[in-house]
């Protein structure tokens, strides 16, 4: 087994920011190794320049996975059709307030959609479910065409009256992709090249396609009933290219991130238009814009905004931090894992920005803390790195069976962030330290943002 292909490394602005990278790779070599994961890869860029990316573990038997290795994105591609949209919208080309009829041939139903409404989830279209895999299944067919994929779903009723509700669809992103067509009577895919790969030079990213030979595409795993790692089934993503058909590198995800922390590759008001939260007609926020989902990073340091992916052979996601210029990108070819890959870039973001604030840092409040939450008692240890560990452990986290090792610790006055290796993956803790007492929400690693937190007291 290869566990890592040499890094490329670039522009890192100081020794602290260098210490960062040392840090990230220990934790996802760690991450790694106790999760299973055949491959992953990592980029993290910084006001639009790379800092850092590397694969570890293997792509394929016999190679290593890479920086440039393509992984398939599930969800996350979802973040590139609305790119092309809000080009178009930039442009004049297209209007995402007028019934989707204006360009593509779809049933009227029992109400009108809009191409805003699909981006965000508020168009009433059906997810796929159990019944669309059955007997060879939809994953089984190649579709010629756009329009032949929305025959799927295009007759089926509304889950909701478009704009009452949030309901999450990869296949409304099927119909995004009509739209585009019909907008500019370009095939989808070469619509895709023209207006995001090539102005951003992407060349990693491009259509998984079925039976056919994709330079630098990792194999695809699954994990097995008996938990063993087992290739994954084979699939054919043409129902979805728009939704969750693309391959890609965490190279070229963090460099698609970058472009939009600011104007150039959009304008100012459509990258606003992009992470805009929008609202259900009784004005309940979605926490979604135009595929992008919409937060605050953990310190709220800076507005954050994100996607992940889940699909046969691959897990993926990427962070941006809007008002820090940080991008992460995190990719695995196991299906579902980390669980919590959102919460494991964010744990990279976590690291990455103590360094940059080095000169703010004061010494860790060091020593053992009995802890209680709701869930009952647990304790945290903090120590002082072993300067000749290979891959120091700064403490531990144990509450009933769980003991998760910490990988990252720092302080900032009355603040302590830490990074937790749990099963779902990276895990970032924020604490308060007043002296006395340490106090904190542990946020459980299987998204971010999400409410589900652990709150946490107690003394030293």
């Amino acid at each position: 087994m290869l566990y890592a292909l040499a890094p490329l490394v670039l522009a890192l602005p100081s020794p602290d920011v260098e210490a960062a990278v040392e840090a990230s790779r220990s934790a996802l070599e760690h991450l790694r190794a106790e999760l299973d994961v055949p491959g992953l890869a990592v980029a993290l860029a910084l006001d639009g320049e790379l800092l850092w990316t590397q694969g570890f573990g293997e792509a394929s038997e016999g190679v290593a996975a890479g920086p440039r290795t393509r992984f398939r994105l599930g969800s996350v591609s979802k973040l590139f059709t609305a790119a092309a949209a809000a080009r178009l919208v930039q442009r004049g080309d297209l209007d995402l307030d007028v019934p989707v009829q204006e360009y593509v041939d779809f049933p009227e139903g029992e109400a009108l959609i809009t191409t805003r409404q699909l981006l965000g989830h508020l168009g009433g279209i059906r997810h796929y479910g159990a019944k669309d895999f059955m007997g060879g299944g939809i994953d089984s067919v190649h579709f010629d065409s756009t329009q032949a994929a929305l025959t799927i779903f295009a007759d089926d009723p509304l889950v909701a009256t478009p704009g009452a509700r949030y309901a999450y669809t990869t296949f409304g992103y099927t119909l995004v992709a009509a739209v585009l067509e019909g907008a500019t009577e370009k095939p989808f895919l070469e619509l895709l090249q023209v207006e995001v790969f090539d102005p951003l030079g992407l060349d990693d990213l491009c259509a998984d396609r079925a039976g056919v030979e994709v330079e630098r595409r990792s194999s695809f795993f699954d994990r097995g009933h008996d938990g063993a790692i087992v290739p994954a089934r084979a699939i054919d993503p043409s129902y979805k290219w728009a939704g969750g058909g693309l391959l890609g590198s965490a190279h070229d995800l963090a460099l698609f991130g970058a472009a939009h922390v600011e104007p150039g590759f959009l304008d100012e008001e459509t990258l606003e238009l992009c992470f805009t939260p929008q609202a259900t007609s009784d004005g309940v926020s979605t926490g979604v814009g135009l595929g992008w989902r919409v937060g605050q990073e953990l310190g709220g340091r800076s507005r954050l905004v994100h996607h992940s992916g889940n699909i046969a052979g691959g897990r993926s996601t990427l962070v941006v931090y809007r008002d820090l210029g940080l991008v992460v990108a995190l990719v695995s070819n196991l299906r579902g894992v980390p669980g919590g890959i959102d919460a494991s870039a964010q744990a990279l973001g976590t690291i990455f920005l103590d360094a940059l604030e080095a000169e703010a840092q004061t010494p860790l409040p060091l020593g053992v803390f009995e802890l209680e939450t709701p869930e009952g008692s647990a304790r945290l240890t903090l120590e002082a790195p072993d300067e000749a560990a290979t891959h120091p452990l700064r403490g531990r986290w144990v509450a009933g069976d769980a003991r998760w090792p910490v990988l990252w610790a720092a302080a900032r006055g009355e603040v302590v962030e830490l990074v937790l290796a749990t099963p779902a993956g990276l895990c970032p803790l924020r604490a308060n330290w007043d002296g006395e007492q340490l106090s904190g929400r542990l946020r459980r690693a299987s998204s971010v943002p999400k409410p589900d937190e652990l709150e946490f007291v107690g003394r030293r």
